[in-house]
């Protein structure tokens, strides 16, 4: 009788145990699929060269953002093939100890997904810029910081950011570039709130980016940025 009873609980055990349920099962993490339409595509070897200012239009520099690599991560409750970029001035090639952040795209929009360097990483399921949306649309999206000080990583200020509108033309030096959604959050640097201005051309990615500074109720240009050549693929 008494082994009868101990052969059920075992039984039982084993039941419940290949059911998952003995409380040391692993969360099942989503993984994070490109759609065939990306916002910004993603693929090794894609760049974007900007003519850029800050606070003097007279002062400007030329830059270039390259998709130089991937990796396979777990940011948070997703797993992600996550595309290293990195910018670097025009004439220049980026450090073997650059800093690199991890970017993706998935179903409802553009991630940014925290950064890579020799010394540490930090990765977080973090949207930057929701596609598809409509205008009036508005979501948090983190900042992702590193510490020069520190050598490390670290999750800076949560902005709101909102689609304001999505039939803006842009006009560059790398073509014109119509129907391009404007992405409009706000900050705030040395004491006085800006806003910044993203233009996203969908199947192009970024083509150009305003900075306006709000000074005594008045409003300045505190930086600009366009594209002046591009490959995607």
């Amino acid at each position: 009788m008494h082994l009868r009873i101990l052969l059920t609980f075992i039984s039982v055990v084993i039941i419940i145990a290949g059911c998952g349920f003995t409380g040391n099962e692993k969360k099942e993490l989503n993984e994070l699929i490109a759609p065939e339409n990306e916002l910004i595509p993603l693929e090794v070897g894609n760049y974007w060269v900007y003519e850029q200012w800050y606070l003097d239009p007279s002062f400007k520099d030329t830059v270039r953002e390259e998709v130089i690599g991937k990796r396979r991560i777990v940011a948070e409750d997703i797993i992600v093939d996550a595309f290293e970029s990195v910018r670097f001035r025009y004439d220049t090639r980026p450090a073997d100890d650059a800093r690199l952040p991890l970017k993706a795209n998935g179903s409802n929009g553009h991630f940014f997904l925290g950064g890579w360097a020799n010394v540490d990483s930090l990765y977080i399921n973090n949207r930057r810029y929701k596609y598809p949306a409509e205008v009036g649309d508005s979501w948090e999206s983190r900042q992702i910081l590193f510490d020069t000080e520190k050598k490390e990583y670290k999750i800076g200020n949560t902005r709101t950011i909102e689609l304001i509108a999505t039939n803006k033309t842009v006009m560059t030096s790398a073509g014109v570039f119509e129907n391009c959604y404007v992405y409009k959050h706000q900050d705030y640097k040395d004491l006085f709130p800006y806003f910044q201005f993203i233009y996203i051309k969908s199947g192009i990615g970024i083509v150009g980016g305003e900075t306006k500074a709000t000074i005594d109720d008045s409003t300045y240009f505190a930086g600009k940025y366009t594209l002046r050549e591009f490959q995607v693929d």
